[in-house]
């Protein structure tokens, strides 16, 4: 049974604030991009069209119900942390799309490295009429292959070890890890 956008809302909300809290961030650091990216690698959980349902506007309202925006920020800084991760959002969704893409295709008839694949997904996408997201692949290259082949890897085999996906994972878990010790340190527990 698959969650519907209520629920994912609910838990994508949880599991971003649990993060936050867990790792102690005071505000500026909850307002660091590579500490929302490390949150967001932390949430993924790998399913089919996680990342199209996964909104800007849902990061936001996590990181606002965590720690809301100073009335002091300036709205430039507000604006340049949201296109950022519109930004990485973006990319994620494009790497989902293309790894169901190559899903369409018999797992014996599936190009086998990032070259091949990346070549499979522009065909594919000229040939869908696909222009906006042709484009991007193109401009990617073999690095849009590499994740299209990643990301359907992670999708087939259910993985709940997200760290094959998204590099921000390894430092989400050392970010907990670090925030556990000096915790414990704090209590006197060793």
């Amino acid at each position: 049974m698959s969650e519907d956008q209520t629920e994912f809302r609910q838990k994508f909300i949880d599991d971003f604030v649990d993060f936050m809290n867990r790792c102690n961030f005071h505000y500026a650091a909850s307002r660091s991009f590579s500490n929302i990216l490390c949150d967001i690698a932390y949430c993924y959980r790998p399913s089919i069209r996680y990342w199209e349902r996964l909104t800007t506007a849902l990061i936001i309202e996590a990181l606002e119900t965590y720690m809301p925006t100073l009335g002091t920020d300036h709205p430039d800084n507000v604006s340049f942390l949201q296109e950022r991760i519109a930004d990485h959002l973006y990319m994620r969704q494009h790497d989902e799309r293309n790894a169901l893409l190559l899903a369409t295709l018999p797992a014996a008839t599936r190009p086998e490295n990032a070259e091949e694949a990346a070549d499979w997904i522009c065909e594919e996408l000229e040939r869908i009429g696909d222009e906006e997201h042709l484009e991007f692949a193109e401009r990617d290259g073999a690095k849009c292959g590499e994740a299209a082949l990643i990301h359907l890897a992670v999708l087939e085999t259910g993985a709940n070890d997200n760290r094959v996906l998204d590099p921000h994972a390894d430092y989400a878990h050392f970010l907990l890890a670090q925030a556990k010790a000096s915790s414990q340190s704090s209590r006197g527990v060793r």
